[in-house]
């Protein structure tokens, strides 16, 4: 009798308990979602117990967790490691929103924002600039990546131009890629206007944190007649 191939290979149930598990593990690709290499044997434990399975890559990958049995005389319950049961260990360690606040009076071209609330293991960071505080409209999106800087961090601090996409540090010296050029935004559209409103995420590899906190950015008037915003935040820990 024929079966469609999309469904598992059958076995018959299993006659008696397992002894033994053999346990293999196997990385998922956060870009693709394909499966990295083939399964790595982790060890072989006693049926019933817990075991401790290291996992601390640098940026976040999901991993798959096979458990093949085996009988007391050391008889394998599937043919194959693919058709062993298995389950998919979620792994996310940016989970909460950012907090961002302002760390300095805003000027006419330039806003100086903190940024606290994520680890060393924040491997992308996505800045947001909305026309609306009900972030309906999108003027700006900025990505940073980790390895654009020292020890791979990110920093917590951002200097926001109101007309330039070249990004700056906080003492304003323009952000460098690993060759010495600077770093832009990837959309430059222009002169923002003068009231915006800003949000940050983290990815730590395989998906985005919620939005943090909306911060509302006024730039100060040219004439001098409207101040800029005010800030005295503190992202240092």
């Amino acid at each position: 009798m024929g079966r469609p191939q999309a469904r598992p290979a059958w076995y018959a149930p299993a006659s008696v308990d397992a002894h033994e598990v053999e346990l293999f593990t196997q990385e998922i690709d956060p870009t693709t979602g394909a499966f990295i290499g083939t399964p790595k044997p982790f060890g072989r434990f006693p049926a019933v117990g817990t075991v401790a399975i290291p996992h601390n890559p640098d940026s976040d990958r999901d991993v798959v967790i096979y458990a093949m049995p085996y009988s007391g005389s050391s008889t394998p319950g599937f043919s194959e490691i693919a058709h062993a049961t298995q389950a998919t260990a979620l792994f996310r360690r940016e989970v909460d929103a950012p907090l961002i606040g302002l760390t300095a009076d805003v000027t006419v071209d330039t806003a100086q924002i903190g940024i606290t609330g994520f680890t060393r293991f924040a491997r992308y960071r996505r800045l947001r600039v909305w026309a609306d505080a009900g972030k309906a409209t999108m003027l700006r999106e900025v990505m940073l990546d980790s390895n654009d800087y020292a020890a791979h961090e990110l920093p917590r601090d951002f200097l926001l131009s109101r007309t330039a996409n070249v990004l700056r540090n906080e003492d304003g010296t323009p952000l460098l890629n690993e060759d010495g050029t600077p770093l832009l935004a990837e959309d430059n559209s222009g002169a923002l206007p003068q009231m915006i409103y800003v949000t940050v995420a983290h990815s730590g590899g395989v998906s985005w944190t919620p939005e943090s906190n909306v911060l509302l950015i006024t730039f100060a008037s040219g004439d001098g007649t409207t101040p800029g915003s005010t800030g005295t935040f503190d992202p240092k820990p």
